[in-house]
């Protein structure tokens, strides 16, 4: 597959992040050239200079109406402002925009060209679509998802984590999952990542815990970069109610974003917030 656009943009980005997610090979270019891809995505901003025929089937994501008419090939054209989108996000803000906000429709019909469900000459027209993003909350189809989605996060972490781990027998119960997720704190307390984390549970589950090798490994990283804390949940409820209500789910706190995951249900998935005000209550 091969990706033609001028500029990096929004546009570019969520189509990356759609092949990456897909697992599909793209090459990248600049301008317009015969190749041998079966297929072609033309990005054309303002300044884009279409051809006048085209060598292989192609999309074109357009912010203005094309002339495809007298192409020999089979195109179409996706019409949309997008295109000029110059607002800044954050990468998690991004990952929302591409999985279920403004750009994950257009991501819908680049699929549907990919495999070939697209009727020649046909043009989707966008521009009519509200461009302000709303929500930004996503969440994840699978246990798998959640957990690929953490495990690239902390890698790009940079400065600081903070997490709340409440005790519950489905998140912490010695399986495989716990132990990868474990062992990634481990990892970056030995890289001197500073990491704050307040444990939560009674006391009876502290002392279960302590049967866990991976729990207790973690809990001797304790230095100057990590703080882990002990906090008994009966008595947090009893004197912070309303404090214990947002924060009874499992929380990590990201610069850009909050993860949460309900763990009253052992099909939780996670969720992602990215507004602004999250970011800044949970801090």
């Amino acid at each position: 597959m091969l990706v033609i656009s001028r500029t990096e943009n929004e546009v570019l980005k969520s189509i990356k992040y759609l092949f990456e997610y897909e697992m599909l090979d793209y090459n990248i270019e600049s301008s317009y050239k015969e190749t041998d891809d079966d297929k072609v995505i033309i990005i054309a901003d303002n300044d884009f200079e279409l051809p006048e025929d085209i060598y292989t089937d192609t999309l074109i994501i357009s912010s203005k109406k094309v002339n495809i008419s007298d192409y020999s090939k089979k195109s179409n054209v996706i019409i949309t402002k997008l295109v000029n989108d110059n607002n800044t996000y954050s990468s998690a803000q991004e990952e929302f925009l591409f999985r279920d906000g403004i750009y994950s429709n257009i991501n819908s019909l680049v699929l549907d060209f990919i495999n070939d469900k697209t009727i020649d000459k046909v043009i989707y027209d966008t521009s009519c679509c509200k461009l302000q993003p709303k929500g930004f909350v996503f969440g994840f189809d699978s246990i798998a998802e959640s957990y690929a989605w953490l495990s690239k996060k902390n890698k790009y972490i940079e400065k600081e984590r903070k997490v709340i781990e409440i005790f519950n027998d489905v998140a912490f119960n010695d399986g495989d999952k716990e132990i990868n997720y474990l062992s990634e704190y481990i990892v970056l307390a030995k890289k001197g990542m500073k990491i704050t984390t307040i444990f939560m549970g009674t006391k009876e589950q502290l002392e279960e815990r302590k049967k866990n090798r991976f729990f207790n490994l973690l809990t001797k990283e304790t230095n100057d970069s990590v703080k882990n804390y002990f906090c008994d949940i009966d008595v947090f409820k009893e004197r912070e109610p309303e404090l214990l209500s947002k924060i009874r789910d499992g929380i990590a706190i990201y610069e850009d974003c909050v993860y949460r995951d309900t763990l009253d249900s052992e099909f939780s998935l996670g969720l992602v917030d990215c507004k602004e005000e999250s970011i800044k209550e949970y801090n």
